[in-house]
């Protein structure tokens, strides 16, 4: 009898275990547009706490905001890809050109630092290894982001598609969340103060990602292009758009773009006579330092506090692992997935016992 009850309980763990693998199986395509559709609805739920506080409708109120997030991210998005695709082509051609036909440093800079340090970065410039070098990376880093863009684009059918699956997940979490929450609690093998304890952790760990990393990137990136465009800079989308992602990246960040093109024109307007260049550039750092530096250094601190300080290795490898298996939605998969990796770790590392009822 003891036999026969081991041996049932056997085939249902194996037969569990085979369509456990045989669902992953099914829906693996599916796996980015899952958690994109888990990321934004973390994202939009307190709009739909507050918009079904108010229609006490789930369904109406779910999708309200459904609407909403599809008019505020597929239409911006839609536009600011053509938009970028069209400035990379542009920029390539225009750094290509300003180094076939570059013929500045013949003024007199004695005693002027400025101007001198203007000549000489521009005899720099003019030797041949350099200017191979320049317009090199100039066109690969050109090429990745229009590749990067066109295929988006081109991929209609199957962006479609994924686009379909993350809308209908999208309301389904949006509006079932809580009871999803309660179910997962339920089912966990852990025991119940393990399970809390691990629960909190994740919700933490994902507040700081989607907060901390995904939605000060996009203000950052937001502010990037104003001020870019502001100030009368080439290409804003295509610099917003890498500044966005450079602002994720631990230890980098936007300067490594603002600034050098802040720099340039200054040395532009210098060598030229155009004050308005200098002034575009001076302002630029302005922008750059007080209003990308209070983003970054107040709001972004307020908005997560102390919660889940993730190590910058974690998003580092996160990020570049991510873009690598989900394309560009990895930039916030990755860091999700490995934080959330680590919490467990941590949990685990504090009592060896969590997997014990």
């Amino acid at each position: 009898m003891a036999t026969a009850k081991g041996n049932s309980k056997n085939i249902f763990i194996i037969t569990f275990i085979l369509i456990i693998l045989l669902a992953i199986f099914t829906v693996r395509s599916f796996v980015t547009s899952l958690i994109t559709a888990g990321a934004l609805a973390y994202l939009f739920y307190p709009l739909y706490k507050a918009i079904n506080k108010k229609i006490k409708i789930k369904n109406l109120s779910a999708s309200i905001v459904l609407i909403l997030i599809i008019l505020v991210i597929t239409v911006p998005l839609y536009f600011s890809l053509n938009a970028i695709a069209r400035e990379a082509k542009l920029n390539y051609l225009n750094v290509k050109t300003s180094l076939e036909l570059r013929n500045l440093g013949d003024s007199d800079c004695e005693g002027d630092v400025m101007c001198s340090l203007s000549s000489r970065l521009n005899e720099l410039v003019e030797e041949p290894q350099i200017k191979f070098q320049i317009q090199n990376i100039s066109e690969k880093a050109t090429n990745y982001v229009t590749n990067l863009v066109y295929n988006t684009v081109i991929s209609l059918p199957n962006f479609i598609l994924n686009l379909f699956v993350v809308i209908f997940l999208l309301f389904f979490f949006i509006r079932d969340g809580p009871d999803m929450y309660t179910k997962l609690k339920q089912l966990s093998p852990l025991k119940k103060s393990h399970t809390e304890h691990l629960l909190k952790r994740i919700n933490e760990v994902i507040y700081a990602v989607v907060y901390g990393l995904f939605l000060i990137a996009l203000i950052q990136g937001a502010l990037s292009v104003l001020g870019l465009y502001l100030f009368n800079f080439s290409a804003p989308f295509m610099w917003g758009f890498i500044m966005m992602f450079l602002s994720i990246l631990p230890f980098v960040g936007p300067p490594l773009i603002w600034l050098p093109l802040a720099i340039i024109r200054i040395l532009q307007g210098h060598s030229s006579g155009n004050n308005l260049f200098i002034f575009q550039g001076i302002m630029l750092i302005i922008w750059g330092v007080f209003l990308l530096g209070i983003v970054d250094n107040v709001i972004k601190p307020k908005l997560i506090g102390h919660k889940a300080k993730i190590h910058p290795i974690v998003i580092l490898l996160g990020v570049l692992g991510g873009l690598k298996v989900f394309g560009i939605l990895g930039i916030i998969i990755g860091p999700l997935v490995l934080a959330i990796l680590v919490a467990f770790v941590h949990l685990y590392e504090e009592d060896k016992t969590i997997f014990v009822k």
